[in-house]
């Protein structure tokens, strides 16, 4: 389609040949060209036409992770494997694709166009999602920096699952946030609320009292996953209940219906 040149065995995109590129993350040329982040791969722009093309295919020779290939023997470029796995698990275009920000460029904004080209079918993608960042004492939480914080280690320490669930979604998925475990503890705090709320008995049934928590849970998560204002309108329950403010029948099954719909256990088995 002559969306793609080789140049000594490595083969790039064209991104002169669309006008769509950097459209995800809203720059085009220069500004592409000065935008920086931690997820941009080294390449060799000496062999580029263009330095904002992006590689498909390149040379190695380490076993185990090259093929062959009408180029050489290589390996795939790192936009361009996760376009292939998304293609052959769920075809040329996908409903809704998640990733950190910190891809949406150029990782995403590479992934739709060399789709795009590839199949002649727009948009690759409907709906995308960019979660925020988690740091830990002010420094992004990476993998290669050592500095992750496992849930394991967390659930060891004492901490639960649904405290832990609910200190992430304290925050809306877009957010960035640093992590403390004071944060948390107030959090495990609330999940004792809710699976305490939860466990109220009782037999008066009023189905009306509690529809306005119901109807606010499901506006919140209709705007853009808004989790914070979900766990809002679960508190509230909660705390009708504790209350007697709400009949434990009718409350008790929406605490847990709609905990459900965030993760969390709140079922008294």
């Amino acid at each position: 389609r002559g969306f793609a040149y080789e140049v000594n065995g490595y083969v790039f995109f064209d991104v002169t040949r669309t006008p769509d590129f950097g459209a995800l993350v809203g720059l085009k040329g220069d500004d592409l060209l000065n935008f920086k982040n931690d997820s941009m791969p080294a390449e060799p722009v000496e062999l580029k036409r263009h330095p904002l093309d992006f590689l498909i295919w390149q040379p190695c020779e380490d076993e185990g992770a090259a093929f062959e290939s009408p180029w050489g023997v290589g390996r795939p470029g790192w936009h361009i494997e996760c376009s292939a796995m998304a293609r052959e698990t769920l075809g040329p275009q996908i409903d809704i694709h998640g990733g950190g920000k910190d891809l949406r460029y150029p990782h995403h904004d590479s992934e739709i166009v060399q789709m795009e080209c590839a199949t002649g079918l727009h948009p690759y993608v409907r709906w995308w999602m960019h979660n925020g960042t988690m740091s830990l004492n002010g420094q992004k939480m990476s993998k290669s920096l050592g500095n992750l914080v496992k849930v394991s280690e967390l659930l060891a320490e004492g901490f639960t699952g649904n405290g832990i669930r609910l200190a992430l979604l304290a925050h809306h998925y877009r957010e960035d946030r640093d992590f403390n475990r004071d944060d948390l503890r107030t959090w495990e705090e609330r999940a004792r609320l809710l699976e305490r709320a939860a466990g109220v008995t009782g037999e008066r049934q009023d189905h009306l009292k509690v529809q306005p928590y119901r109807n606010a849970f499901q506006d919140a998560m209709d705007d853009d996953l808004d989790t914070p204002r979900a766990i809002q309108a679960l508190t509230e329950i909660a705390e009708q209940l504790e209350a007697g403010g709400i009949d434990p029948v009718t409350g008790g099954g929406t605490l847990v219906e709609l905990g459900d719909v965030l993760g969390l256990r709140l079922r008294q088995d």
